[in-house]
């Protein structure tokens, strides 16, 4: 049996983020989202651009197509896994969580 991944717009992925990273109430999955390198570097460039914007909008809405792609990826890695898994991997999320 052949499962096809959904296809997923820069604009739901957005929201997909939001939900699965800042609406999550299990703060271990922002603490592993936030602290991941490349979610670090990716923020820093948005927050950049955010703030020559004039702080308009959502620093999310400031990203490029293809870092939202990849936050969600990474999002979503970390989502699928359960809380005591990260911690394990990680113990420093439960001081920063």
């Amino acid at each position: 049996m052949i499962l096809f991944k959904k296809k997923i717009s820069p604009e739901q992925a957005k929201e997909e983020i939001i939900r699965l990273i800042d609406e999550n109430t299990v703060t271990i999955y922002k603490a592993a989202f936030y602290s991941n390198e490349k979610v670090g570097e990716i923020m820093n460039l948005i927050m950049e651009r955010w703030e020559k914007a004039g702080r308009r909008d959502r620093p999310i809405d400031h990203a490029s197509n293809e870092e939202i792609m990849i936050l969600y990826k990474i999002a979503r890695e970390i989502t699928r896994r359960r809380p005591e898994e990260l911690l394990a991997e990680n113990p420093d999320l439960a001081y920063i969580g």
